[in-house]
Order: C-alpha cells, then structure tokens, then sequence
C-alpha cells in the first residue's frame, strides 16, 4: 500500500547471494511515507547485518522528493548518514549530502532500468587507515540504471575529486557513458585506467 507509511524488508538471507555482480547477505531495511515519485515522499533506508562481498554495510540513507526543478525534472535530496564499510583492511566510515535529478525514466514509474539521474554533491569520510578524505563531484556523474543489465557499475560519466587529508589529491574520470566499470584515476598529471570490481 503506497498511500501511506510502509516498509519494505529486502531479506538476501544468511548466506551470501550472488546479486548484480556482488555477493549480498541479511537485510536492507526501507520505510517510505508517500510513493517515490510523489513530491515530499521520504524513503529512510538502514541495514541489517548486511553484508556486501563480505564486507558490513551500516548507517542510514534518506533520500527525499523535493519535485520538478526548473527543467521539469524530479530532484532528490540523498543524505548519506554514518556510513561504515568494514573491509579486511579496516572501516571506511562516510557522510554525504547528493541532489539526484531525475532526467530519464519518470514517465514509467514502475520501471527503473530506464531511470537515468544526473548527481551533485560531496561528501567527507575517513579511511581504512585512520585518514580523512573529502569527495567533491567536480562533473555531474550520470547514473545509467540500465547498466544493471550487464554490470553493478551504473555511474558512466563524470568526474569526482578524492581529497586525502596527508596524500595529493586524484580525480576519478568515469568515462564517456559505458557500462564497463572501466575508470581513469589522475593523480599529478599521469592517468591510471583502473576497473571497478
């Protein structure tokens, strides 16, 4: 029932399930108050002993309908909230605050891998060893859903600036809108051609 306040458990189970490329285990936890696409709905997203390439998922995530902006297109507000990733080499924690513009995909409301969104923002965040960073996103990053056909790598274009608090800063390229998950990282001048696993 999407007229009023919900939640939607996403249950991968206990043992890990191979999902979009990823191995996933436990639960994504999502309460809306209103359907996605109207405006002021809010979508509040945490974890439940989640799981993701064996790494644990923990914090929350809002993201909120703010309606049409100046072009016509639906924009959402997504803050990221005490974000941690537990890897084998340490915690990864992440806070950040994203407007979403929604530039494809709205006519069909019930479809998303024709959704295509185009994302600002930053965020700031400290890493496995202990070193804050800061993310700016430099070039509007393009977030093709339909790349989900092929591959867990939906950011295609655009450019985001990683800030080590001790190290020299790097851009990150993502490319010219293919969904190869193949990057270029610039770090003082030279380009690195990496692939997201």
């Amino acid at each position: 029932d999407t007229s009023n306040q919900d939640t939607l458990i996403i249950d991968f189970g206990e043992n890990n399930f191979l999902h979009l490329g990823h191995l996933k285990k436990g639960q994504i936890i999502i309460i809306y108050n209103y359907f996605i696409y109207n405006i002021n709905s809010i979508v509040s997203t945490t974890f439940s002993d989640f799981y993701i390439n064996n790494n644990l998922v923990q914090g929350s995530m809002n993201s909120e309908n703010y309606g049409p902006n100046q072009k016509g297109n639906i924009e959402f507000n997504l803050n990221i909230n005490n974000m941690s990733l537990n890897t084998e080499n340490g915690i990864i924690n992440l806070n950040g605050s994203y407007i979403k513009e929604l530039v494809n995909g709205s006519e069909s409301q019930y479809q998303y891998l024709d959704n295509i969104y185009h994302v600002v923002g930053n965020a700031n965040g400290v890493s496995v060893n202990n070193n804050p960073f800061s993310i700016n996103i430099t070039d509007t990053l393009r977030y093709n859903l339909s790349c989900f056909e092929t591959s867990s790598c939906i950011v295609t274009k655009g450019n985001t600036t990683i800030n080590p608090n001790i190290y020299n800063e790097r851009i990150i390229d993502y490319g010219d809108g293919n969904c190869n998950c193949e990057v270029v990282v610039i770090l003082e001048e030279s380009n690195y051609p990496l692939i997201i696993n």
